[in-house]
């Protein structure tokens, strides 16, 4: 039984990181705007207007955790003036 437990649990866990993702990237895509491409190094999406930016979850290995960024600027060129991080826990 208690292995049974153990299991359940363990695709119980997974299930929610796979919905947290999932909503992390609807939440990427609202954040940069329906006419967003695909960022020139092919990493994030970029705003039809360039002033937003979301880069999708990645493992951070100095910081041990899995955070997904949601950058703005100014302008719609040069460097990202702000950056949010949304943090993923238990991510595999």
């Amino acid at each position: 039984v208690q292995m049974t437990t153990l299991s359940m649990l363990r695709v119980n866990t997974y299930s929610l990181v796979l919905l947290m993702l999932i909503r992390t990237c609807n939440a990427g895509q609202a954040w940069t705007g329906p006419n967003s491409r695909v960022s020139s190094g092919g990493v994030a999406l970029v705003s039809e207007d360039g002033l937003r930016q979301w880069r999708p979850p990645s493992y951070k290995q100095r910081l041990g955790i899995t955070q997904s960024n949601f950058e703005s600027r100014n302008v719609s060129s040069g460097r990202w003036q702000n950056n949010g991080h949304l943090d993923i826990e238990d991510a595999p």
